[in-house]
């Protein structure tokens, strides 16, 4: 299961120093006029707790053994590094974070080339369900399913098809050298 982002976690940015604060995590990172944030949660938080409601379905529906989980681990096979998602979802170097800006157009962001996640507070305003697709969307992401509209389309495989939604695409890239513009 991957790690919950919680005060006094600490990890080390996916390796790379331009992008960590103090506590590790990713910096702010701003960009097309968007700011990403990469909070920790707070124990017995709303969010803290859909998280967790989210986690169970997806351990539940996705990693126990079942039709949903043969579908939707044979979709995440199919992507660039080819590792079902019951595999991906055991990797405990996947950090959760949150990102508290309520945007109705933000879901999540995977921070490209690491392995940390935010969930955006739209997310958490729409359910455990929402937030476990937007999770599932994002390890589609980790997983190397592409910049495109490939990670949305997990959640047709995955149990999530009543929240699928075609027009979110995209998944949050650094730029090359230091030109990092951060919040």
């Amino acid at each position: 299961m991957p790690q919950i982002h919680m005060p006094g976690s600490r990890h080390g940015c996916g390796g790379d120093p331009r992008l960590c604060g103090p506590d590790g995590f990713p910096l702010p990172y701003q960009r097309h006029g968007r700011t990403y944030y990469w909070y920790p949660y707070v124990a017995g938080s709303p969010q803290l707790t859909t998280l967790l409601a989210a986690i169970h379905w997806i351990e539940t529906t996705l990693v126990a053994d079942g039709p949903v989980r043969q579908t939707c681990d044979a979709d995440f096979a199919s992507f660039g590094y080819g590792i079902p998602f019951s595999e991906r979802w055991r990797d405990r170097a996947i950090w959760i974070s949150y990102n508290p800006l309520p945007a109705v157009n933000e879901y999540g962001a995977t921070l490209g080339g690491t392995l940390d996640i935010t969930i955006a507070q739209n997310a958490f305003d729409r359910g455990a369900h929402q937030v476990a697709g937007t999770i599932i969307h994002e390890f589609a992401h980790i997983n190397n399913a592409g910049d495109g509209s490939r990670a949305e389309q997990t959640l047709r495989q995955c149990g999530c098809a009543d929240i699928y939604d075609p027009h979110i695409v995209g998944s949050l890239r650094l730029p090359r050298g230091p030109s990092i513009t951060r919040a």
